[in-house]
Order: structure tokens, then C-alpha cells, then sequence
């Protein structure tokens, strides 16, 4: 983020949080607000998709597309991060793998017949 975005977004924000999200003089994200904020908005996500009476399993592979998007981005916030090849982190490529795992059995599923049953919110016998 440029110095004038942080210092617009600052000017919003009460200065013992400004402190805090400052280290030896230097400005970070709060990644872990961010973490938070994002999978409160997946949560409310999931709740509604309940409603709609996917195929069982749809939820949960929502649940993982959906979390890995938003590491993804978040991750490429994070000052301590492992990387695995030049700029892209460990974490970014284990959600890059996800995210297409989970779109590809999203797509397959009522294709290839593997579960016929919708989630009616009850445990299967």
C-alpha cells in the first residue's frame, strides 16, 4: 500500500491502534484482523448455502475454495512466510492446489453421479 492509502486509512483509526501496528517504526497489515473479517464473511456464506439445499459435500468444499482465496491474498501480506519458488509462498501454493481441487469436484460431482443426495441438515444413517 502507498504511504498516502496508509496515511488516509490511518486518519480513521484511534492512535493506540495505530501503535500497535507499528513495529521499529514500520507500518504492517493486521493480517490477523483480516483472517478474521474474511472468515466471518465465508461463515455467513456457508450459513446461507444451508438454505439452499446443495448436494452433501458442496458446504464443505465451499468452506475449503473460500478460505483458501482469502489466505491466498493474506498470505501475500505476511512478513514471516516460507516461500517455495521467488514470491509465491508455501501457504499461497497449498491454496492455489485447493482452490482448483475444490472447483474441479464442485464441477465433477453432478456430472459423474457421486452423490445424489442433498444436504437437508440431518446426519446420514
Amino acid at each position: 500500500m502507498s504511504d498516502w492509502a496508509y496515511d488516509t486509512f490511518l486518519q480513521y483509526l484511534p492512535s493506540f491502534i495505530e501503535n500497535q501496528m507499528t513495529i521499529d517504526g514500520v507500518l504492517y497489515h493486521p493480517t490477523f484482523l483480516y483472517e478474521s473479517v474474511w472468515n466471518l464473511i465465508i461463515f455467513a456464506l456457508l450459513i446461507y448455502l444451508r438454505r439452499v439445499n446443495p448436494l452433501r459435500g458442496d458446504i464443505f468444499l465451499t468452506y475449503v475454495m473460500g478460505y483458501s482465496v482469502g489466505r491466498f491474498f493474506i498470505e501475500g501480506m505476511r512478513t514471516d512466510s516460507l516461500y517455495v519458488v521467488g514470491n509465491l509462498r508455501t501457504a499461497q501454493l497449498i491454496s492455489i492446489v485447493l482452490i482448483i481441487v475444490s472447483l474441479v469436484l464442485m464441477y465433477l460431482n453432478p456430472k459423474k453421479h457421486w452423490v445424489t443426495v442433498q444436504y437437508n441438515g440431518k446426519k446420514r444413517k
